[in-house]
């Protein structure tokens, strides 16, 4: 399925800093007529990375993924883009060109970042990834994508490998605006205007969009009085924990962290999802611990979720998620377990996971299972989902199990685009 520019320009996206160190140890090409020129010539496909300095997720991409033995060595077998409209003349041409002649937009087109997305030699489009990627999704992409052109390309996955969760060419994502962070004196200044006014959350709302994206103390400190304030309830904790989760750097989860003790449910749960959605490996230690304390179901799926969106890799991570899907009495764990460890990058919990769920004796979970190697495209597990469909005795599940097959034969996740346990994840 080729994406429409409609898809496409609500998820491309801006820039960094010009230096190479802010761009990693990758080899990229400035000049997009040589790019192209090179990439026919060699028959290299190009890998356009789009990012924005001051995106939370940005700067770590630029950091571990761009710096990281195993991608620089991918790296090396296609033409690199890294595309800025802030950087230097040549760097503003070419995110200039990408976005126009290799993505059809225009000099108005509105972007989000970061964005990897790919093409072959001749400028087809193959696949677009928005958002944060993880190292092994990246990797994932990376190889898929060299094969295109060199399909006997020898590779030898890490444990990380997986298929990226998010490729635009599968749905759309709405448009964002891109602003760089307030400064500490922009900072200072709204605080002051906020003292001066009502005060309390209602006297902040309209500009802590703004103060959550400044990484200073004065910041955090205003933050954390307003969530701890008496006079501050229930709903209003949620929407502010709701607008660090949109716009708030991955250090904002020592703010959000006390709200996991919450006596109220809605927000503990709006905390989890918050920390969930900054992705910040230090705090897996505190969904952990409070997995442990937690006796709300709901509360408890968001808390797999979250863990898992903030250490794929880590040790505590790769022990639950099998275990829950192993052992839990309560099917709706065992079925959000198996969704959350598709995001795993450990093969061997992954697997030990899956043909537990796979054999589990509900259809639910064995219907996870399928969605989950469907979506990492993990061809090492189909004997196991071939045996679970030839043995499969529920329609549903049977449904779920072929879906998986198609996919994994080179199809798309469209079919699991209502799958019942992905709701309101």
């Amino acid at each position: 399925m080729t994406p429409t520019f409609r898809t496409l320009s609500a998820i491309f996206t801006c820039a960094v800093a010009a230096t190479a160190t802010a761009q990693g140890k990758i080899e990229w090409t400035e000049d997009f007529a040589k790019a192209c020129e090179r990439a026919k010539a060699e028959n290299k496909p190009i890998m356009a990375c789009f990012s924005m300095k001051g995106e939370r997720v940005c700067d770590v991409i630029i950091e571990e993924h761009y710096n990281d033995p195993k991608l620089l060595e991918l790296s090396k077998h296609t033409i690199n883009l890294f595309c800025t409209p802030h950087g230097t003349e040549a760097q503003r041409e070419l995110e200039k060109r990408v976005r126009i002649d290799l993505l059809h937009g225009n000099a108005s087109t509105s972007m989000i970042a970061p964005q990897h997305c790919v093409f072959m030699p001749d400028g087809t489009l193959i696949w677009a990834v928005p958002y944060y990627i993880t190292a092994g999704e990246l990797e994932w992409m990376w190889v898929h994508t060299i094969r295109k052109v060199q399909p006997d390309f020898p590779w030898e996955a890490s444990d990380r490998y997986r298929a990226p969760r998010l490729l635009a060419a599968e749905q759309a994502v709405a448009e964002r605006e891109q602003k760089p962070p307030p400064t500490q004196q922009e900072i200072k200044d709204i605080l002051k205007e906020i003292k001066r006014g009502f005060g309390g959350y209602y006297g902040a709302a309209e500009k802590l969009p703004i103060i959550v994206r400044n990484e200073g103390q004065k910041a955090k400190e205003f933050v954390e009085r307003l969530l701890d304030a008496h006079d501050t309830g229930p709903s209003e904790r949620v929407a502010i924990l709701r607008i660090i989760a949109a716009n708030a750097p991955r250090s904002w989860w020592t703010v959000v962290k006390s709200s996991l003790d919450n006596e109220k449910q809605d927000v503990r749960l709006a905390a989890v999802n918050t920390l969930g959605q900054l992705g910040e490996k230090r705090s897996v230690a505190t969904l952990v611990g409070r997995w442990r304390k937690e006796d709300v179901d709901e509360v408890r799926v968001a808390i797999l979720h979250a863990a898992v969106a903030c250490g794929p890799t880590n040790s505590q991570v790769i022990k639950l998620l099998p275990f829950v899907i192993a052992d839990h009495e309560e099917e709706t764990l065992r079925a959000q377990a198996t969704i959350a460890i598709a995001s795993l990058e450990d093969k061997k919990a992954v697997h030990e996971g899956l043909t537990a769920a796979f054999d589990d004796d509900s259809p639910r979970v064995r219907s996870a299972a399928a969605w989950a190697v469907a979506s990492r495209r993990d061809e090492d597990l189909c004997p196991a989902l071939e045996a679970a469909l030839e043995a499969e005795q529920d329609a549903e599940a049977k449904k779920w199990l072929g879906a998986a097959r198609e996919v994994i034969a080179g199809g798309t996740m469209k079919a699991f685009d209502k799958f019942p346990e992905l709701a309101g994840r």
